[in-house]
């Protein structure tokens, strides 16, 4: 099964703003092939890994960039069998089967090779012997390209004992186009049968002499251009490169039966975590390596609740660091007590005497009434001081004495463990951080009213948006980008990721007319003037009404429509009663990409352009979309007519008037950058439901 805010400043409640880091790319898209999955029996780090049978498994990566520089290429890998005689074992390739890196067996010597080209074709190769290699034991793995000069790691050793080489080679050699993992792309033979783990490729030598391979996970930088930690849950095909700030994401590798993505409910966003029953569960598994292991120093952990009924009398954990029981030293945890409808707190450092090993159970609040509002809850603790707040009231504050103080026991982190409710209960929002972010020392805070948003102070962050009823998809998600929340964006009827039509990235949106769209968690067109709403669209027929963007309200409130019309012109609306339509003179066709956009400035211009050619405008437009609904991609909203037909890609709403005369397209991918309100790229496995918007920040 497929895994797959407007903006918002860092939020007022914080006591400090966190200077924000700098991501320099776009996030690119990664489909599974075959039966490539992630795995939760094997990893190096966080839990989970890529699992490769050798039987036609692989993972295509979607961008069209070439490697022709310096370069560093690197990864785990576990093979389950090695390379017979004559036979390679697949990591990487290009788009030409004389492009590839690859451990191999020459006549019974194993050895790392590397085969690039020249942009003319010239090949040069070098193979280096492995000097001990083993099925089931974890290698790192990299080849460095600087310069001229071609070398080979394995497990931070440099290879010197050159096996053969062929050609001489010159800078301009390297890997061009499309790529692959786990594959040569001349044909299915040479494959990886085995699990590989973090890998990275960088526009940079990493390595130009032995180290030690790093003993935690990698974190994007701006020499990094593709980065997949292979962490999900089990059997998923969703592989997410990692184009985040500052931290490597908390990928959940457990996802009981009991928990669930749920639109019906929730705090912000379009869904929350649905816990039902006994055996609500969902864990970051962690490691020596997590950030949660063993952890000293200020943290806050936080999150929203909202309990339904129940009849049970347990106590049940709802946000845990470590373990759960009170009697285990290193743990943390937000409860829920059934017994007597009230919130309990656990905190429990290493070291702490009898009167430091807090146990808070709800002394001096009501009980819940149920069902319940959504509830904040938080706990944050200093090296001196712990308190408790329940909807920014405090419940207790304790002066801490304790001498080591650290917390996480296993490095775990776990989300409704056991949330043993009659029908339901739900969390949301759920935020660890490594400060106090509302000072223990206040005995009342004020509840947060927007989306959490990642920042240099986060260690994990969950919004808990997705398609209803998924356990494996973009609702589990840790949002690590910068400068605002990532939209949630569900996927409605069949809308769904399509290899077979795209204009960058390898895939696209396709909608059949009958159902389909796209929706997200909040609105994104912002109400007042001046901003830019564009997409790369291609229909698939002509003479019906295809919707493309619609954030809509009953008149006189603010309307945002875009669409393609029975005439096959492009257009658009905006405004109220007396609003603004614009529609082009040139008529669209099918079977053609076309790059269209709406623009509106503060000054009251609208602008619509198909292929960068400016067809209409007009003056005095003063309003911009209603607030009061989500966005639809590919309907005209609460009508059930109006649904799109073909491919959309590359959507993108900025809170600036990006074009106001005619423009060039661009010809590669969007960027988020300080003014992207949504960024989708449509990109991943074909038949994924898993829609992401791309919130890493570019180079400034």
């Amino acid at each position: 099964m497929p895994l797959g805010a407007a903006r918002l400043t860092l939020l007022a409640f914080q006591p400090t703003v966190a200077v924000e880091a700098e991501v320099v790319r776009k996030k690119v898209g990664v489909s599974a092939e075959g039966n490539a999955q992630v795995d939760t029996a094997q990893s190096k780090f966080g839990g989970a890994s890529g699992l490769f049978d050798g039987t036609g498994d692989y993972l295509s990566i979607n961008v069209a960039s070439s490697y022709n520089d310096d370069f560093t290429i690197e990864t785990w890998v576990r093979l389950d069998a090695l390379p017979s005689s004559g036979t390679f074992r697949m990591i990487f390739a290009g788009d030409s089967n004389t492009e590839y890196a690859s451990i191999a067996n020459q006549s019974g010597t194993y050895v790392s090779n590397l085969v690039i080209r020249n942009s003319g074709g010239s090949l040069y190769e070098t193979y280096y012997t492995i000097p001990s290699i083993s099925t089931n034991t974890w290698y790192h793995w990299a080849v460095v390209k600087s310069g001229s000069t071609i070398k080979h790691f394995f497990d931070g050793t440099e290879l010197t004992t050159l096996y053969s080489s062929t050609g001489t080679m010159g800078s301009d050699y390297g890997f061009d186009g499309y790529h692959y993992l786990a594959r040569w792309n001349g044909n299915t033979s040479h494959m990886l049968d085995g699990y590989m783990d973090e890998l990275r490729i960088s526009n940079t030598a990493r390595y130009t002499s032995g180290f030690t391979p790093s003993t935690t996970p990698f974190v994007n930088d701006d020499n990094t251009k593709l980065l997949l930690h292979m962490n999900g849950t089990d059997a998923s095909t969703f592989f997410e490169d990692d184009n985040g700030v500052g931290r490597t994401p908390i990928d959940f590798t457990t996802v009981n039966a009991q928990s669930e993505i749920d639109t019906a409910e929730k705090k912000f966003g379009s869904s929350s975590l649905k816990a039902s029953g006994n055996g609500a569960l969902v864990r970051y598994t962690g490691s020596n390596a997590g950030p949660f292991y063993q952890r000293a120093g200020a943290m806050t952990v936080e999150c929203f609740v909202k309990i339904n009924s129940d009849t049970g009398s347990n106590t049940v954990p709802l946000v845990t660091l470590g373990s759960s029981n009170a009697t285990v030293e290193r743990a943390c945890s937000l409860m829920w007590r059934n017994y007597d409808r009230k919130f309990q707190a656990v905190y429990y450092p290493k070291g702490a005497s009898s009167s430091q090993k807090i146990v808070w159970g709800g002394t001096g609040m009501s009980a819940v009434t149920l069902p319940s509002a959504w509830i904040h809850l938080a706990m944050a603790w200093t090296t001196s001081e712990f308190s408790v707040w329940v909807d920014g009231t405090r419940y207790n504050n304790t002066t801490l004495t304790t001498t080591d103080g650290d917390i996480g026991t296993d490095g775990n982190l776990d989300i409704g463990n056991n949330l043993n409710v009659s029908d339901n209960g739900w969390i949301d929002e759920v935020r660890i951080s490594s400060v106090d972010r509302y000072g223990v020392g206040n005995s009342t805070i004020t509840v947060p009213t927007t989306a959490f948003v990642n920042d240099s102070d986060t260690l994990a962050l969950h919004h808990f948006n997705g398609n209803d009823g998924d356990q494996s998809g973009a609702g589990f998600r840790d949002d690590n980008g910068t400068g605002r929340s990532a939209v949630g964006v569900t996927a409605i009827a069949d809308a769904q990721v399509d290899t077979a039509q795209y204009k960058f990235g390898g895939a696209s949106a396709l909608f059949d007319g009958t159902g389909d769209y796209l929706q997200t968690s909040q609105p994104v067109v912002p109400s007042s003037v001046g901003f830019t709403t564009e997409c790369w669209i291609r229909i698939a027929t002509t003479g019906t009404r295809k919707e493309i963007f619609n954030q809509y309200a009953v008149a006189p409130d603010g309307r945002f429509l875009m669409w393609v019309d029975t005439d096959n012109k492009l257009k658009a609306f905006i405004g109220g009663t007396n609003g603004t339509t614009l529609a082009t003179t040139s008529t669209l066709s099918t079977g053609t990409w076309y790059h269209v956009a709406f623009v509106t400035t503060t000054g009251g211009n609208a602008y619509l352009f198909l292929d960068g050619t400016q067809e209409a405008s007009d003056t005095g437009v003063t309003q911009g979309a209603y607030q009061g609904d989500n966005l639809s991609i590919g309907e005209e909203f609460g009508s059930g007519t109006g649904f799109f037909n073909g491919h959309i890609d590359e959507v993108r709403i900025s809170d600036t008037a990006r074009y106001t005369a005619g423009f060039t397209p661009d010809t590669t991918p969007f960027q988020n950058d300080a003014n992207t309100l949504l960024l989708l790229h449509m990109d991943g496995t074909d038949g994924s439901t898993v829609f992401i918007d791309d919130n890493g920040k570019q180079s400034t």
